[in-house]
């Protein structure tokens, strides 16, 4: 969420992270994807579930 968002101020509201992996799975399911964007980034390509903060996200 961006800075100044009103759910920020909610003293009833968590706010975590988007994580819908089980910690043990974490690592085995993120190591493609990580291979796969440093084999693009070395090759100047586009990388794979970029953040864009201005999208909000």
């Amino acid at each position: 969420m961006p800075d100044g968002h009103p759910l920020w101020d909610l003293d009833n509201v968590v706010i975590t992270p988007h994580i819908a992996n089980t910690r043990s799975h974490l690592t085995a399911n993120f190591a493609p994807t990580l291979r796969e964007n440093v084999r693009r980034f070395i090759a100047g390509e586009e990388l794979l579930a970029r953040v864009e903060p201005g999208a909000g996200y």
